[in-house]
């Protein structure tokens, strides 16, 4: 079973889980998949002042430090008692031709996948940033390759 890890996204909402698999058409593809790193944090000033004392004036100044580990979050899927990226295969139907031609495809199945599982819609990020990008080796009668890639948005734009 596939649910959310229990975190707080940067409009005050909790997630304990989802009630669903990421819906599959009969076309999914899994030798590309789309994940999807979706981190929160204050803004810098806030960032400062709670982790680093780093303000002007003293009056400021609060006596109990957190580790900025602490203001920055990321929102992950759990699968087996693991955590996962956000994130699912990619669907020619629903995303879009082939992801080696054109590099929208798979942000697309990024935007679809995160929405079925968290019910964020990022469909309005017009910045995505390709984070990584593994490529799988799979071994057997008919070898292939699968390649994962991971993208954060920028959710300000």
């Amino acid at each position: 079973s596939s649910d959310l890890c229990r975190c707080q996204l940067n409009e005050g909402e909790e997630v304990d889980s989802v009630p669903q698999e990421v819906a599959t058409e009969d076309d999914s593809d899994t030798r590309f998949s789309a994940k999807v790193l979706l981190i929160s944090s204050p803004g810098i000033e806030e960032f400062y002042r709670t982790c680093l004392l780093f303000i002007e004036d003293p009056s400021g100044w609060i006596d109990n430090l957190e580790h900025p580990s602490k203001q920055i979050q990321f929102l992950f899927g759990r699968k087996d008692n693991e955590a996962v990226p956000i994130g699912g295969a990619w669907s020619p139907s629903l995303d879009g031709p082939d992801p080696e031609t054109d590099p929208l495809t798979l942000v697309r199945t990024a935007i679809r996948c995160t929405k079925t599982l968290t019910g964020i819609d990022l469909s309005r990020c017009t910045n995505w940033f390709r984070f990584a990008e593994l490529r799988y080796l799979r071994p057997g009668p008919h070898p292939s390759v699968e390649t994962v890639v991971v993208f954060t948005p920028d959710r300000k734009s």
